[in-house]
């Protein structure tokens, strides 16, 4: 029985993998049951096994998009070093991501985005929360290592972190991949490490 739950769960992710997929290159409204039936090798009828359709795929690779960013926020908060070395970690893994095909921008900005009842605009706003928790925790942390200034308040610290990534990505997709996210998102950090570290 654990096996068949496993089996249902790993294709699961496949389809929800698939789905990215679709979104990275082409958007969301080129999602469609057929689509990512033929990127995970399956026929149409098998993905209803899993999902009742195109709504609940769209949540499930939302889902899937914030696992993503939360294992970077948590290999970086168990990274070595202070806060200012873990949250460049961080910085860094997170335009990688972007870099390598993540469909979070075409989602963010996607027109139509909400069908079907189902709120994904919600839960894209959820995911970026758990992720400012994450930023949050890393900050506390900082602070209670004498590494980052009391002063700070933790949750707008994560803000202001998002915001060094978040104008870079957008950049970085409206100039289909030319500008230089990595570059000015690790400048933009410098001037965010000498604002927030102590000393």
């Amino acid at each position: 029985m654990a096996t068949v739950k496993r089996s249902r769960e790993s294709r699961r992710d496949q389809i929800a993998e698939a789905a990215l997929e679709v979104i990275a290159r082409h958007g969301t409204r080129s999602l469609s049951v057929a689509e990512v039936a033929r990127r995970t090798g399956i026929v149409p009828s098998a993905i209803y096994r899993h999902f009742h359709g195109k709504e609940e795929i769209l949540s499930a690779a939302i889902e899937r998009m914030g696992e993503r960013l939360l294992e970077n926020v948590r290999h970086a908060a168990a990274g070595k070093g202070g806060a200012i070395e873990r949250l460049r970690g961080l910085l860094r893994s997170h335009v990688r991501t972007i870099r390598q095909g993540f469909a979070g921008p075409r989602i963010i900005f996607a027109e139509g985005i909400d069908g079907g009842g189902v709120s994904h605009r919600m839960e894209v706003y959820h995911v970026i929360r758990r992720y400012l928790d994450g930023v949050a925790e890393i900050v506390r942390q900082g602070q209670q290592d004498g590494d980052l200034k009391e002063e700070l308040d933790p949750g707008s610290t994560a803000v202001h972190f998002l915001g060094l990534v978040q104008p870079a990505a957008t950049l970085w997709y409206l100039s289909a991949g030319k500008f230089d996210a990595a570059l000015y998102a690790d400048r933009s950090f410098d001037q965010f490490a000498d604002s927030i570290r102590t000393g």
